[in-house]
């Protein structure tokens, strides 16, 4: 149900995005119209940073670049939603959990090619010409993967800590948390009392993550993943976490706080496509 809930949302995104990049506010023509680019534009603004021209439709001139980015992501999700498979074909993997990947050292046998110790494995070489996997991997369903700098042969270090989701683009995965299925809805409610806000805990769902993880996914910002970007406060400064980590922008405050002293990396970050999706498609239930 998240799943077909989300794609719901990610069309909406994508009908949303190509009605603004074509169309000046339809001023005169009708209160519903009207109201139909008012919103449409103010979640625009609200959630991507992005501002619309009244005049000619579209973004402002100075975020034409940002307006188009975020499309492309969009529409990329479109078309995995609608095909069930990425423009440029990649393996897709999605998992409950990474308990099922187990770490292989480098003098163990490479369980995909049974025979010499990893380290030996030669056919398999990183960028630069070396054994790729010198410090081993982990390894589920002839998928491999070693984040470099992050996990020990001890620790895989996926779905760690208040963790819901997380992609790896490395191995074109997806991987729920168990967290995630023990304490998010499933999906958004039916039924809404009047002066609801998409900040509360009745739309943090599965849907609402996939949209976040599937921004990940097909988001690429200089040559690597869109990330979660850094929070500010109110004022712009750098917001923190209870335990004294530097905090990224999760939840619709962080994010507005993002669009309001930082505009310009709002299109970078995946919870704005998260929440882009969700306004517009609660709106039009």
């Amino acid at each position: 149900m998240s799943y077909i809930e989300a794609a719901d949302m990610i069309d909406a995104a994508s009908e949303a995005l190509a009605y603004l990049k074509n169309t000046p506010r339809p001023t005169g023509r009708g209160r519903e119209a009207e109201f139909k680019w008012d919103r449409l534009a103010g979640a625009c603004w609200t959630y991507l940073g992005i501002l619309m021209d009244r005049d000619v439709g579209g973004p402002v001139p100075a975020l034409l670049s940002q307006f188009y980015y975020a499309q492309s992501i969009v529409d990329q999700m479109k078309f995995g939603m609608d095909n069930d498979e990425t423009e440029d074909y990649r393996d897709n993997a999605l998992y409950c959990d990474a308990d099922g990947f187990k770490y292989y050292g480098p003098n163990d046998k490479d369980p995909s090619k049974p025979g010499e110790p990893i380290r030996f494995v030669r056919d398999e070489k990183d960028e630069r010409g070396n054994v790729k996997w010198s410090q081993g991997f982990y390894f589920f369903n002839f998928i491999k993967m070693w984040i470099e700098g992050v996990q020990t042969p001890t620790n895989n270090a996926i779905c760690k800590g208040r963790d819901l989701a997380v992609t790896v683009p490395d191995i074109d995965a997806m991987i729920w948390c168990k967290r995630a299925l023990k304490t998010l809805n499933v999906v958004i409610p039916t039924k809404v009392d009047e002066g609801f806000q998409l900040a509360d805990d009745a739309f943090e769902t599965m849907s609402k993550y996939w949209v976040h993880e599937l921004a990940h996914y097909y988001g690429q910002v200089d040559d690597g993943p869109l990330v979660d970007v850094p929070a500010v406060d109110e004022d712009g400064k750098p917001e923190y976490d209870a335990d004294g980590k530097r905090g990224k922008v999760y939840r619709l405050a962080r994010l507005v706080n993002l669009v309001a002293n930082m505009p310009e990396l709002a299109a970078n970050t995946a919870e704005a496509y998260a929440y882009f999706a969700m306004a517009v498609y609660v709106e039009a239930l």
